[in-house]
């Protein structure tokens, strides 16, 4: 049929059909308008469409981020994180993509990391703060999207105080880190470290939003949760250390939450019993 049912020729250069609109700003057509023009020449307009319709959603259906994986709870295993945070909080926002953290003893940049897996695996960035500042360079090189700090977060700022390190765990309380050395002075290495409140933190670094907010600091997080100003940020979802052995430290924490309404997410207790997770009640 020459060049088509319904083709018409535009000042002698290029067929006008169905397809003509992909031609571009000066007239010419572009390599898709041509290909899509000779088709019509021979298959009919309703099939062509139906057929490029098809192709595009099969397209978008395969480029599609998908959520969390149904059984991620019963049936996943931790990538990075030391327990189960890191599904935990995968499931909670079903792998949702660029989101803000705050790591609040964030500690290596990959190993028992609460947050590596949302920054490498679904485009998050964050503020990861930790006393020791050893871990900064690792953070810099594989985690450009956080920005990376060394203090002590608590309810003061402005002091150096000091900060106890033992094998793989630190803490401002010696006695805590004393229960993995067996009371040997020998392993403790003592470092002064920079105070700050997390909310002096997040004001001077320009945060309005969190989405997470994940805080393990061995002891501190009754004080470094005084220091924050929860009411303003309102991060959507705080995992928090409570070990079941620490009662004081429960108590405390379950009070401050309840003080600014949130509650606690009981239906994760059994996938992790360290840490209890908080979401606003609203």
């Amino acid at each position: 049929r020459g060049r088509g049912r319904g083709h018409r020729v535009l000042a002698g250069r290029h067929p006008v059909g169905p397809f003509g609109l992909l031609a571009n700003s000066r007239g010419r057509m572009t390599m898709l308008a041509r290909r899509l023009c000779a088709l019509d020449a021979v298959i009919p307009l309703r099939t062509l469409v139906a057929v490029v319709v098809a192709v595009v959603c099969s397209t978008a259906a395969c480029t599609r981020e998908p959520g969390a994986p149904d059984d991620l709870l019963t049936a996943g295993k931790a990538k990075y994180s030391q327990f189960n945070e890191e599904l935990v909080i995968r499931h909670f926002f079903d792998d949702r993509r660029d989101g803000f953290y705050v790591d609040v003893g964030a500690y290596h940049w990959f190993e028992n990391s609460t947050t590596a897996y949302l920054d490498r695996h679904l485009g998050w960035s964050g503020i990861a703060v930790d006393a020791q500042a050893s871990f900064a360079d690792g953070w810099r090189e594989h985690r450009p999207r956080a920005k990376y700090f060394s203090y002590i977060v608590t309810d003061h700022a402005g002091t150096k105080e000091p900060f106890y390190l033992a094998l793989a765990l630190s803490s401002t309380n010696p006695d805590h880190v004393a229960t993995v050395t067996g009371n040997d002075p020998k392993q403790v290495r003592r470092i002064e470290v920079e105070t700050i409140t997390l909310t002096d933190l997040l004001d001077r670094e320009g945060v309005e939003k969190i989405d997470l907010l994940s805080m393990d600091i061995e002891g501190g997080e009754p004080k470094a949760l005084a220091g924050f100003d929860i009411d303003r940020f309102r991060p959507e979802l705080v995992c928090v250390e409570a070990g079941p052995t620490l009662i004081e430290r429960r108590e405390k924490i379950a009070a401050y939450f309840a003080e600014h309404g949130y509650r606690r997410l009981d239906e994760y207790a059994e996938v992790d019993q360290l840490n209890w997770y908080f979401t606003p009640a609203e």
